[in-house]
């Protein structure tokens, strides 16, 4: 792969660590031939008008990812300069832009300066990108996740553009959605930032192939708040995080599974202008009192029994039970001992295997299967370093595909791993993370075929867990590609929630759901699931 010629705008010789982050990941990519460090960059302040804003800057923006740190060029030349302000913007003096100009980059990355000034007259052929905390077409300017988590948005945009003199209007050539922690602005902010690391490698394979995300710049120009909002921003997150606290102590997501054989998905899915459905709870099982709840329902690939998770009410740790599909008995546990969750048949060459989540222990296991019963276990080839949550395998083409989320940011971030067989060995898509989107990233499911077309099902986790899953088409899946479309909202009747995982064979579903309940021993039953995975 030809490397792209680079430049890179930054200030004072520094850049922040998820920036740098961003380069890194951009190793195989880049030559960054140039860094042009500018020194007079300053923001405009009015300390009493937005003195409280300013605190709260400096508690939340400043520390973790956003930290600054010095950027050791290598062999690139480096120019010191001072920009030339014009109002809010700042242009590059004449020297800097016709060094640039003569050495023709295929890219110009700021990750220095506020606005830039005609960025279109730097030679380079892909144009200058920049990063926008935001989604455009709803939020333009700034702060940064300050007027989304005011207006209970479900995610917050992020976005790397080609840089032109309408701001945040410019072609974007990667995007993703953040996942917002509705209580805490740091905690939003550092998942922003993390989530802004790998969109530049995205941005640069897309840029390099013409493909642009559309995305409109039709948001409001937002400013940074006044004192009495920012007092309102905290009350709100205070209140917030004693509601949160109440809930974790004395509210239980009480879950069950549901099978059903008069609903399916295909006819919604047919239907190009449906967006939305509701699943109704039919036939359930009764769970043994030595369980909380029963939840993540695979059919066997013969579709006689049904896999899920029943979670321990003595241990706290989820166990791998098998039921018949026809009576909803149980009629086996198959993983006990650790924490097990979604587990996955997979058939394989005519033998069956479990492929659960074990991302508390352990990295992937796959399990084989004969008569119902667990008969050894195989680390999978190339996975044996990493911790995959709801890891759902597919195969096509002779290809062998994993997706998953990494433990650490399994919330808003899909990965994809390819490989030539069952086993592995996998390797990382290019892609990677293929999925950035707190409302459908997470696995919930297997990957289904309807009419010859490719649908994933991720989790809706934008407020909470597992309340609702988008249906996404999946419109391009090969060793160096990957693209989905979100289809159809998947929602649960009215008074409960969910689902969080559904499976269909032969016209039939099953799906889980839950019912919130007040439980005095809600926060202990947490507690001791938590210590047990330690």
């Amino acid at each position: 792969m030809q490397r792209l010629k680079a430049v890179l705008i930054v200030d004072d010789g520094a850049v922040t660590r998820w920036q740098k982050d961003a380069l890194g990941r951009c190793r195989d990519l880049l030559d960054v031939v140039l860094v042009a460090s500018c020194r007079n960059t300053a923001v405009k302040r009015r300390p009493l008008q937005h003195l409280l804003y300013y605190l709260l800057n400096f508690v939340s923006i400043r520390p973790g990812p956003n930290r600054r740190t010095p950027l050791d060029p290598g062999k690139a030349e480096t120019i010191v300069f001072d920009s030339v302000y014009e109002n809010a913007w700042q242009r590059l003096p004449d020297q800097v832009a016709h060094r640039i100009d003569a050495i023709r980059p295929d890219v110009v990355i700021k990750f220095g300066m506020n606005l830039l000034k005609d960025p279109h007259v730097l030679g380079c052929r892909l144009g200058v990108m920049s990063f926008h905390h935001g989604d455009p077409a709803k939020y333009r300017g700034r702060p940064a996740g300050f007027y989304e988590i005011l207006n209970h948005e479900d995610s917050m945009g992020v976005i790397v553009q080609k840089l032109s003199n309408t701001l945040d209007g410019g072609a974007i050539y990667a995007a993703g959605h953040s996942k917002i922690v509705h209580h805490n602005y740091r905690k939003t902010l550092a998942n922003a930032y993390r989530n802004s690391a790998p969109l530049l490698r995205k941005a640069l394979l897309n840029a390099r192939r013409g493909t642009v995300v559309p995305n409109p710049a039709t948001g409001r120009n937002y400013r940074l708040p006044s004192n009495a909002m920012a007092a309102a921003f905290l009350l709100l997150l205070a209140k917030r995080k004693i509601a949160r606290l109440l809930y974790g102590a004395f509210i239980e997501k009480r879950w069950n599974i549901s099978v059903s054989k008069r609903q399916a998905l295909s006819a919604e899915l047919a239907d190009g202008g449906r967006t939305e459905t509701a699943l109704v709870r039919e036939s359930c099982p009764r769970i043994p009192g030595d369980y909380v709840f029963y939840a993540d329902p695979f059919f066997s690939p013969d579709g006689e029994t049904i896999f899920a998770e029943a979670l321990s009410r003595k241990t706290g740790l989820g166990e791998i039970v098998s039921l018949a599909a026809s009576s909803l008995a149980t009629t086996g546990v198959l993983l006990k001992g650790q924490h097990h969750s979604y587990p996955q048949p997979v058939e394989d060459d005519g033998a069956w295997y479990l492929l659960p989540e074990v991302a508390a222990w352990s990295s992937p296991l796959l399990f084989a299967l004969e008569d119902g019963r667990v008969v050894g276990e195989t680390q999978i080839e190339g996975l044996e370093d990493v911790r995959l949550v709801d890891a759902t395998h597919f195969c096509r083409d002779d290809l062998h595909y994993i997706f998953a989320g990494r433990s650490e940011a399994a919330f808003d971030n899909l990965n994809l791993y390819v490989g030539p067989s069952l086993r592995g060995p996998y390797l990382e898509h290019p892609m990677n993370p293929i999925v950035i989107d707190p409302s459908c990233a997470r696995m919930a499911g297997a990957i289904m075929t309807i009419d010859g077309r490719l649908y994933r099902l991720g989790q809706d986790n934008s407020f909470g867990y597992g309340n609702g899953i988008w249906i996404c088409e999946i419109t391009a899946l090969d060793a160096e590609s990957y693209a989905e479309e979100k289809r159809l909202r998947v929602r649960m009747e009215s008074g409960l929630s969910g689902p969080h995982t559904i499976d269909s064979r032969d016209g039939g579903l099953v799906f889980d759901f839950y019912e919130e309940r007040f439980a005095p021993l809600a926060g202990y039953r947490r507690l001791l699931g938590l210590l047990a995975n330690r």
